[in-house]
């Protein structure tokens, strides 16, 4: 799921500290590869990775085809940009008033929250009859819906114009934790994700070359990473074989099965409290439990049985809680 750039006067070697990120440069950033331009450490860790894929019994002909070097292009930019994830620099700060006011003045600015409001309400009513489809299928607030597919790709206007492949390519390639176990764990997530976005061009007939992504390789108007593609994306026939995630009415249908299949709770009230009412400091400090403990089910239990406008469920799309204020932000301008 897409995250645009965004940076403020000095903040960025505090991000680095907080989430122990290589630092970053002031000098310009190396550009991108072009044809058949890489190191022998990038070499190197391409026949690695080749490797690995064989020795988990992906055939010869499917990985020659992908790693055919006129089409592989390595983004050096990669860790820079996750780095610089505008969320990191409202959820990482010390004090409730830092986040309101680097909520208000940074984030909601950048993600120009206050356009996508405003085109919220015909988009809403373009496709009321699929929302409201969604919405009775899998017991989920339509708003939300609306809320999440705005914040993603600005209802359909930005899918990413990086490729799928190539984006986990150089997550797995580039380094960007100064901790080697935590630089393993990342490596690790962009293998599974490459294994995961193979399995999905089989199951769908999609060439893994076409897929489109963000940076950080999510894809289609719902910015589903592939893991997700494969355990969600069932559009509105129901299936993932069948479902398009750059066809927004299956995209609809697939964000509703998401918060559906995440804990939506379907008798927490979504029309109260306001997102102006909401505590964010507190669910923030929530937000930083979970981020921490994910795979605690006696905390998530916790959480989930006590979130008003289930924001735990939009925290599963997206571990932030300036998304989740974004997104219920939407969510209340819409009159349905």
């Amino acid at each position: 799921m897409e995250r645009r750039t965004i940076i403020f006067g000095g903040l960025a070697s505090l991000v680095s500290k907080s989430l122990d990120f290589l630092p970053l440069h002031t000098s310009n950033p190396p550009s991108n590869t072009t044809l058949n331009q890489f190191t022998d450490e990038e070499t190197t860790k391409i026949e690695e990775l080749k490797a690995r894929l064989t020795n988990d019994g992906f055939g010869s002909e499917t990985i020659d085809s992908l790693f055919d070097y006129k089409n592989l292009e390595i983004y050096r930019r990669i860790g820079r940009l996750f780095i610089r994830n505008p969320e990191n620099n409202v959820d990482l700060v010390d004090t409730p008033e830092k986040f309101e006011e680097r909520y208000k003045k940074g984030y909601r600015k950048q993600i120009r929250l206050d356009d996508k409001i405003e085109s919220a309400q015909d988009f809403a009513k373009k496709h009321s009859s699929d929302l409201e489809g969604a919405e009775s299928e899998y017991d989920v607030d339509r708003r939300v819906i609306v809320g999440i597919l705005g914040i993603e790709s600005d209802f359909g206007k930005v899918t990413g114009k990086y490729k799928a492949f190539n984006s986990f390519v150089s997550q797995y390639l580039v380094r960007v934790y100064k901790n080697d176990e935590s630089e393993k764990r990342r490596k690790d997530r962009a293998y599974r994700e490459i294994k995961k976005l193979i399995e999905y061009s089989k199951r769908t007939g999609i060439q893994i070359l076409k897929l489109n992504s963000s940076y950080a390789g999510a894809i289609g108007y719902g910015q589903f990473i592939p893991s997700s593609l494969n355990e969600y994306f069932v559009g509105k026939n129901g299936t993932v074989e069948e479902a398009d995630p750059t066809y927004m009415v299956d995209t609809i249908y697939a964000v509703a099965n998401y918060l559906h299949k995440n804990r939506w709770n379907k008798t927490i009230d979504n029309q109260s409290p306001k997102v102006n009412e909401m505590d964010w400091w507190e669910i923030n400090d929530m937000v930083r439990k979970l981020n921490k403990n994910r795979n605690e089910p006696e905390l998530l239990d916790q959480i989930s049985a006590n979130n008003p406008r289930n924001w735990f469920s939009i925290w599963n799309y997206n571990h932030s809680t300036a998304y989740i204020k974004a997104v219920l932000e939407i969510a209340d301008s819409i009159k349905i």
